[in-house]
């Protein structure tokens, strides 16, 4: 109830706000009315002016244009002091009292809830310097996110979300079949975007999901799994998963996979196995076709890996994580035009867990524990316009992800339930089965064959032990040593020479 009177007052007090004068005039109509006894039609403006308070109640979808016209307004007229308060203003030369200011342009509006701002530079102004300002703008016009876009030499698009419309969780939608003609594995929808669209990622494109305990790392994978579950039905995808936390997240919907390692040893085995058929594809692509077309014999192939570091940093076996990380380091480099893809999940982004993070081209940042593992996985200089560090835990999923060409966008990811899950596994099966051979050596106590070699090696050069006798009473029967010749008799040394004077530097003899 308490937080029904909140909302309320918060909602009565916004359109106070846009439209002051009605609301003022409405008012002092009320007043004057009951003052002067025309209580009738005092009252009937009382219930204009109230249904006129409760507008964003029954009407919300009226009132937010209605709301993002009067802030686009707003922003056009006090534009001038906004750029000169965030920096954006340049001084004139020879003139100190004159500056100048970025120039909005046409296109500049507020459209649910998102203001985009497109401007001219001022003289000697670059698109850093509208990005160092961006998080001074975001604050001072009231944004939750900000986003910041070159667009020419010339002019910047600036991007603010007003409204947090990611602050309610959505759930994973029911897996559907895509559009004919189109590749399986781009458009997939992971979640929405903070204008509150959808938010799309190319699946082909090898991508790096970082995130601390508890950020929603889970949310990004199974809304990857469930809306490229039809495809995997369908054949044209074929999912291999690695899961060296025993299998305690991707066994939920083992039927999607082809394969799937839950050991050291069978992550080895699925990654140069992997390999190894991205080589045999290349070869026969090789001279015939740029690009793999996925069809139900011949399907893309992405391999899903929750948490990363544990085949890049805590594999133990030295031979296991050389190999791993040779045929990790393949697939990234060569895999994308023959139809392979990475997508890893990783919780500590420093290069010393993670070396090749530089091969994910697309990488999403959630909740992260400081600037700079932001600017880790995000790349130098994103933490300003991609905050990841500053994203609360109540929101579980949210994150930036930096795609291709550079740009930050904040998201959030579905929420999968349980039940979604199992449905999905139970509906979806891979017609793509391929057994995963467990080579862990076996624990044996006895020297290996090497040794066995080495020792008797040791023992046919050695000469034979005296031979013992069959009664233990009896001694030992002992091989005489053998005669020592005498040492011959050394000559006789040589006296020793005094050495020969040398001549100091004023003449005189030293000896």
């Amino acid at each position: 109830m308490l937080r029904w009177f909140t909302d309320t007052a918060r909602e009565v007090w916004w359109v106070a706000r846009c439209l002051p004068h009605l609301v003022t005039v409405a008012l002092l109509a009320v007043v004057v009315l009951v003052l002067l006894g025309r209580f009738v039609t005092g009252s009937g403006v009382g219930l204009a002016l109230v249904g006129l308070l409760g507008w964003p109640s029954w009407g919300s979808q009226s009132w937010h244009r209605v709301a993002d016209r009067r802030v686009s307004l707003n922003q056009r007229r006090h534009w001038p002091t906004t750029a000169a308060s965030v920096g954006l203003s340049v001084t004139r030369p020879g003139e100190a009292d004159s500056r100048t200011i970025p120039r909005l342009l046409r296109g500049t509006r507020t459209r649910d809830g998102v203001s985009v701002l497109r401007m001219r530079y001022a003289a000697g102004q670059t698109i850093d310097t509208v990005e160092r300002a961006a998080p001074a703008l975001a604050s001072l016009l009231g944004g939750h996110s900000v986003r910041v876009a070159d667009d020419g030499p010339t002019r910047a698009v600036v991007t603010l979300a007003l409204r947090d419309v990611l602050d309610r969780v959505t759930n994973t939608p029911t897996p559907r079949d895509g559009a004919t003609g189109t590749h399986p594995a781009s458009g997939v929808e992971l979640g929405r975007v903070m204008s509150g669209q959808p938010w799309t990622v190319d699946a082909r494109v090898h991508t790096l999901v970082a995130g601390a305990t508890g950020s929603g790392k889970a949310s990004v994978m199974w809304s990857l799994i469930a809306a490229l579950a039809p495809a995997v039905r369908a054949g044209t995808v074929r999912l291999v998963g690695i899961d060296l936390k025993a299998g305690m997240e991707l066994l939920h919907a083992r039927a999607l996979f082809s394969s799937l390692a839950t050991t050291p040893e069978e992550a080895v085995v699925v990654l140069e196995r992997e390999a190894e058929a991205m080589a045999i594809r290349a070869a026969v692509m090789a001279g015939n076709i740029r690009s793999h077309n996925p069809s139900s014999t011949d399907p893309h192939v992405i391999v899903v890996i929750d948490e990363l570091a544990a085949i890049t940093r805590y594999i133990t076996d030295r031979d296991l994580s050389r190999r791993a990380d040779t045929a990790l380091r393949l697939l990234l480099t060569q895999g994308r035009a023959p139809g392979f893809t990475v997508w890893g999940w990783v919780q500590d982004p420093r290069k010393d867990t993670v070396p090749m993070r530089s091969l994910f081209p697309q990488k999403i940042g959630l909740r992260l524990v400081d600037v700079f593992e932001t600017e880790m996985i995000l790349g130098e200089g994103t933490a300003k316009v991609a905050p990841c560090h500053r994203i609360r835990d109540t929101h579980p999923g949210t994150g930036y992800a930096i795609t291709e060409d550079g740009h930050a966008a904040k998201v959030r990811a579905h929420y999968a339930t349980d039940d979604l899950i199992h449905g999905v596994n139970a509906s979806y099966p891979s017609p793509h089965q391929l057994e995963v051979p467990n080579l862990a050596p076996e624990p044996s106590l006895a020297p290996s064959l090497g040794d066995y070699t080495r020792r008797e090696a040791r023992t046919e050069s050695a000469p034979p032990h005296p031979a013992r006798s069959e009664h233990p009473s009896e001694p030992a029967e002992v091989t005489p040593a053998r005669p020592r010749a005498p040492r011959k008799p050394r000559p006789p040394r040589a006296p020793r020479t005094r050495p020969a004077s040398t001549a100091s530097v004023d003449g005189s003899e030293v000896a």
